[in-house]
């Protein structure tokens, strides 16, 4: 039931949904970046 709640509101379990190496982009979850920051971990 947590799953599908989760799923339903866009939200993910990093331990068990995203790789260590795997970046946010690559996961889908540009929707919770803002790109206009000037600096930012990743942001090259």
């Amino acid at each position: 039931m947590l799953d599908i709640f989760m799923l339903e509101m866009k939200s993910v379990n990093q331990n068990r949904d995203i790789l260590e190496d795997t970046t946010p982009l690559q996961a889908g979850l540009h929707w919770m970046i803002y790109f206009r920051k000037e600096a930012f971990i990743g942001k090259e």
